[in-house]
């Protein structure tokens, strides 16, 4: 089976995952490293923008700036793994998809690549692989963290594995997985440890894929769930208090 890893240059959860496809014996036919164009990270700015405001998008625009370069510590280079690399522009782009027809792809997993489009998803024989950081179908879309401690809805915290379609995050779903609570959690570390157990549940997926194993998926209720964007900072701050609170109620 030919399974390739698709995800946005130096992504570090990108290269966790790939780290450990590798530990766990299963054989990639590609990493395919997406350059971003400009016009996609001013698209994303004015995107959140909308939602947050200028000078909200500015501090959290400076703050991912921030956080990547401190993942960057994690010296992690993609000529470090055994499977082939690949880089192309752009996550829709037609040099992805002929790529991707060069490689024969039956399953294409994705590592924070941005919203892939129908002439992506159909390149994939079997189809298209992602964990989402969120509970599906309650939590879709972005923040669903801070959103679920927001709402007191603890046992919404987790992740979910599921099959791409034209939506957002809308697939069959594969599996879910609630996460507790540890004590003394900030956001950022209960957010990376989210993309960990994210990992760990898309490498026991493919694995199965790769044994021959049968994965039974669900489609999603239409009428269930809701689409979250981006938190505003006042919101941020308010559930980073309540996490503290719950993190340190811990017994």
């Amino acid at each position: 089976m030919n399974t390739v890893v698709l995800t946005n240059n130096n992504s570090l959860y990108g290269k966790k995952l790939i780290q450990q496809f590798e530990k766990s014996g299963i054989p990639l036919a590609g990493i395919i490293i997406i350059n971003q164009p400009l016009s996609y990270n001013v698209k994303l700015f004015g995107y959140v923008k909308r939602r947050v405001g200028l000078i909200q998008a500015f501090y959290f625009a400076i703050k991912a700036v921030f956080m990547g370069i401190l993942r960057k510590t994690e010296k992690i280079k993609y000529s470090d793994f055994n499977t082939k690399s690949f880089t192309v522009k752009g996550n829709n782009s037609t040099e992805l998809e002929q790529l991707l027809l060069k490689l024969d792809v039956d399953v294409i997993v994705l590592a924070q690549t941005g919203i892939i489009r129908n002439n992506i998803i159909k390149k994939a024989k079997k189809g298209v692989l992602n964990a989402h950081p969120g509970i599906l179908p309650d939590y879709r879309g972005i923040d669903c963290l801070k959103w679920a401690i927001l709402n007191n809805d603890l046992s919404k915290i987790g992740c979910t594995v599921h099959w791409v379609d034209q939506g957002v995050d809308t697939g069959n779903i594969i599996s879910t997985h609630q996460y507790k609570i540890k004590l003394n959690l900030s956001f950022d570390e209960l957010e990376w440890d989210l993309y960990l157990q994210c990992i760990n549940e898309l490498v026991k997926a493919v694995s199965m894929l790769e044994n021959g194993e049968p994965i039974k998926s669900t489609p999603q209720a239409k009428d269930k769930g809701k689409q979250y964007y981006k938190m505003p900072l006042s919101k941020e701050i308010l559930a980073n208090k309540l996490l503290r609170k719950l993190s340190h109620d811990v017994t």
